[in-house]
């Protein structure tokens, strides 16, 4: 695992309400490269390159072997690892990052990849914390805790803090249970 950063992109399907206004697809993929595309689907205005791009067709199970795996393996193994993601208002944060039952996402599977690693390295202890947290206008909001506001980050001798809630997990039914459990839910989310 390289010790970098890299910025991935998936273009998510047309939601609901987009598909009742018979709107169509603003991007087209082609080699890492996004082309933002007029109404007659001709390129226009610039292209962005990244260092992954995943088109609507991709499931995220194949983003999460691709790009989401190496980072918890690593993580199991000792180092750090922040997978995280970041977008407008409805462009599929959600979806991608927590999934549905059909269709799980980034979280999900990295909690069933992680406690399959514990499983298979009988010889050593894992301790297995679990803090759900979502930056939100610059503000840092507990998701486990709906009551803590405005948590904050600090960095010391001993690495990095979040006063985020903590919950100790031995199984990945127990971190998913925490996640399901009642939150702040974004009311600008205009898909729900």
């Amino acid at each position: 695992m390289s010790d970098n950063i890299k910025v991935v992109v998936k273009v998510r399907p047309l939601i609901s309400r987009e598909i009742e206004e018979k709107l169509s697809y603003q991007w087209r993929v082609k080699n890492n490269t996004l082309y933002q595309l007029d109404q007659n689907g001709k390129d226009f205005g610039t292209a962005f390159t990244f260092d992954k791009v995943y088109d609507k067709d991709t499931k995220t199970s194949d983003v999460y072997d691709d790009i989401a795996k190496p980072i918890v393996e690593a993580a199991a193994a000792g180092f750090n690892g922040t997978i995280f993601a970041y977008g407008q208002t409805s462009s599929g944060k959600t979806y991608t990052m927590t999934g549905t039952e059909e269709s799980p996402g980034i979280i999900p599977l990295a909690v069933l990849n992680l406690f399959e690693i514990i499983k298979n390295v009988p010889d050593r202890d894992f301790l297995v914390r679990v803090s759900y947290i979502e930056i939100y206008n610059e503000t840092l909001k507990d998701l486990l805790n709906v009551e803590k506001e405005n948590i904050k980050i600090h960095e010391g001798l001993q690495g990095i803090k979040v006063d985020a809630s903590e919950k100790v997990a031995s199984s990945p039914e127990e971190v998913l249970d925490a996640m399901r459990q009642p939150k702040y839910y974004d009311i600008n989310n205009f898909d729900k």
